[in-house]
């Protein structure tokens, strides 16, 4: 997982949700607020999250990592940072590229 967070789309994808994060949170980044996971179907996952939370999601954003292994590094990184669902990690399907976040629990600013 080492060499998959060294690859220039992992990079970029890593400091894209950091810059997404940090400009949706009011003071500092409280990453137990947001959620990460990955899939091979965006619009589907998407749906399913908001049949589950009841409602609209906070500041989704999604992103192509352009493989399964690469998906998964970023989810794990930003696992070890605190968001969430970090038992839920792995048993994506082979063909899940995609890499999303939200924001779970928003604050009264939001």
């Amino acid at each position: 997982m080492e060499t998959a967070l060294k690859t220039d789309t992992a990079k970029r994808i890593k400091k894209e949700i950091e810059t997404h994060v940090r400009g949706y949170s009011n003071f500092f980044v409280v990453y137990s607020n947001w959620y990460i996971g990955i899939t091979n179907n965006v619009s589907k996952r998407k749906t399913q999250h908001k049949t589950a939370n009841k409602g609209d999601l906070y500041f989704w954003v999604d992103y192509n990592a352009r493989s399964r292994r690469i998906a998964e590094a970023i989810e794990l990184y930003f696992h070890k940072k605190g968001m969430l669902e970090t038992e839920k990690v792995g048993g994506a399907k082979e063909d899940s590229k995609y890499i999303y976040v939200y924001k779970k629990h928003p604050t009264i600013v939001d």
